[in-house]
C-alpha cells in the first residue's frame, strides 16, 4: 500500500480544500464535524468520505478528499454543460428527470 493511500489529514483541512472550489457547499465546519461524529462520515460534495478520530480531531484519508474534490469538479462542469445545453435550446433528460443547472 502506498504512502499517500494511507495519509491522513484533518476535517478542518479537508473542509478549507473543498471550500476553495467554485460551487462548493457553505456548510460550517461545525456540520461536517456533527456529521462526522453521528456517521462516521461526511459529505465533499455529492461524495461520502469516512472520518475517524484520532486522539481529539477527526481524519479524513487525503486521497479520498483529492477524489471527491475531482469528482465535484467533475458534476460543477457537468451542471455548466448542461446550462450551456438550456439555453442553447437542447433539453436533456427523460420526462420528470431533473437537471441541475447553474
Amino acid at each position: 500500500m502506498s504512502e499517500q493511500a494511507t495519509a491522513r489529514i484533518t476535517l478542518a483541512e479537508a473542509v478549507d480544500r473543498y471550500r476553495q472550489e467554485p460551487g462548493a457547499a457553505s456548510n460550517a465546519y461545525e456540520w461536517y464535524r456533527k456529521r462526522a461524529q453521528a456517521e462516521g462520515r461526511v459529505s465533499i460534495g455529492r461524495t461520502t468520505v469516512n472520518a475517524v478520530k484520532v486522539g481529539r480531531q477527526w481524519m479524513v484519508e487525503a486521497a479520498d478528499v483529492e477524489c471527491a474534490i475531482s469528482a465535484h469538479r467533475e458534476n460543477v462542469a457537468e451542471q455548466h454543460r448542461a446550462t450551456e445545453d438550456y439555453k442553447a435550446q437542447v433539453l436533456r433528460g427523460h420526462d420528470g428527470a431533473t437537471v441541475r443547472t447553474d
